[in-house]
């Protein structure tokens, strides 16, 4: 059955499909399955969304300690977040963020502590 409502998780509201906020949104997207999959086609991304008054964020379960890949990447496109071993939603409150929406090729992960970064090529 298709609905026109759409619901954005997390929220205890519903808005009706195609209604539009003024509300600046924070958008956080994953490095290592999603940025760096495709890293021009999401700094364009990111521009529109900044350029629309949105805030992006960058947040790996990579250590501080093992994002070179990350920055050198990224650069000062948005401020990145290293969670570590803490879940990334964690982590992002702890620096003062409220995600809107995530970007994540693992979705799963984001509420879970103790993700360990294995290592990937970026």
């Amino acid at each position: 059955m298709i609905r026109d409502w759409a619901c954005i998780c997390d929220e205890p509201h519903i808005m009706p499909v195609g209604t539009t906020t003024k509300r600046r949104l924070t958008i956080a997207i994953d490095f290592d399955g999603t940025f760096a999959e495709d890293p021009e086609a999401f700094r364009e991304i990111v521009e529109v969304f900044q350029a629309r008054g949105h805030q992006c964020i960058m947040v790996t379960n990579r250590p501080e300690e093992w994002g070179q890949d990350v920055r050198r990447l990224v650069g000062d496109l948005m401020p990145i977040v290293f969670a570590g071993r803490f879940s990334k939603a964690g982590a992002v409150y702890r620096h003062g963020y409220d995600v809107d929406i995530w970007m994540d090729d693992m979705p799963h992960v984001i509420e879970m502590d103790g993700v360990i970064y294995l290592g990937g090529a970026a």
